[in-house]
């Protein structure tokens, strides 16, 4: 295993990311880099080599690790996470040294703004002062970035996510430990929609519901004519983490979540509803979402999305299920240098 940098080579800790891919996506710029997903009881992590106009996935793999070392999201033993992705990086013959990680959707607050042009700029206070509104927090204490995703009625539409920085600090202090260099913080949810935005290039659906079944929430968004537009999150039914079907639950949950963060663009299920959804996540198996789909009346999109694409996955040799690597490959898309 790779010694930690020392201390003058390691980047300062990066902020939560909510840049959109493609148009985010920087395909000349050669990258081999690291996408790893914490869960509350495994590591997965997935390497990526971006040459020229290729991608090529040339590993993954993913350890389990006993209750308790992470917590509703807290890394509580980082000692075991390091032992865990020892054995991923000896399993799947990883060399990359850059890396992003993700942060659970429940750590943030991420909110859309229609705002006049200029008003998040950076020589003044307005991004710190309305995400201020939504955290409970000092603003001081958080950790805030934005985008701008589009045209909006009054001028430009914002994508804006903040968590408190110690939360960022830990996942990056954990590539650390790690022997990595880090690249990224990335909500589960963002790094889902990137993944796909690089896969399909152009979604399969104008308005296409993106879900991430995980423990122990599962958080949504949607990509809108390809823009993504956040969603929130809700406690995965328990039914569903003890391996039962909990199909039903799920969709009550979800629906009633869908309808109260969408409503305000239009969309509510039954009356508008997406055209299609995909889940990803520990618990995305195809049975659960299947039904999801059907108590819904969603259309689901089936099959292996890798498989499909113009990724090239020929040298992938893993039992991990695509659902499950659908969000550490959106965070190896993220690095921005090799």
């Amino acid at each position: 295993m790779n010694n930690p940098p020392a201390a003058s080579d390691v980047k300062p800790a990066p902020e939560p990311e909510v840049i959109p891919f493609p148009e985010g996506f920087d395909f000349t710029h050669r990258r081999n880099a690291l996408g790893i997903a914490v869960e509350e009881d495994r590591i997965t992590v997935l390497q990526a080599l971006v040459s020229g106009k290729e991608i090529s996935v040339t590993g993954a793999d993913e350890e389990k690790f006993e209750s308790g070392v992470v917590r509703e999201g807290r890394i509580a033993n980082q000692q075991a996470l390091v032992e865990a992705f020892r054995q991923i990086k000896k399993r799947a013959k990883l060399n990359a040294v850059v890396a992003s990680i993700n942060i659970p959707s429940h750590f943030l607050s991420m909110k859309e703004f229609d705002v006049p042009a200029g008003y998040f700029a950076p020589d003044n206070d307005n991004l710190q002062w309305e995400m201020s509104q939504h955290v409970n927090a000092e603003a001081d204490s958080l950790c805030i970035k934005s985008v701008e995703v589009g045209e909006g009625k009054l001028g430009r539409k914002s994508i804006a996510v903040a968590s408190r920085a110690g939360l960022i600090e830990e996942r990056a202090k954990l590539l650390t430990a790690l022997g990595l260099s880090p690249s990224a913080v990335e909500p589960d949810i963002v790094a889902a929609f990137n993944a796909l935005s690089v896969i399909f290039l152009d979604f399969p659906a104008e308005n296409f519901l993106i879900v991430d079944i995980s423990a122990p929430f599962t958080s949504f968004g949607m990509a809108v004519k390809g823009v993504f537009v956040p969603g929130g999150y809700f406690n995965t039914p328990r039914e569903v983490l003890h391996g039962e079907d909990g199909s039903f639950e799920l969709a009550q949950k979800l629906t009633l979540s869908f309808n109260k963060h969408f409503a305000v663009h239009g969309f509510t299920l039954g009356k508008k509803s997406p055209d299609m959804m995909m889940a990803c996540g520990r618990f995305a198996e195809t049975y659960l979402v299947s039904q999801v789909g059907n108590y819904m009346n969603l259309h689901i999109f089936e099959g292996d999305p890798f498989k499909s694409s113009w990724v090239d996955v020929s040298k992938l040799k893993t039992s991990v299920p695509w659902q499950r690597l659908i969000k550490p490959f959106g965070m190896a898309m993220r690095s921005p240098y090799d």
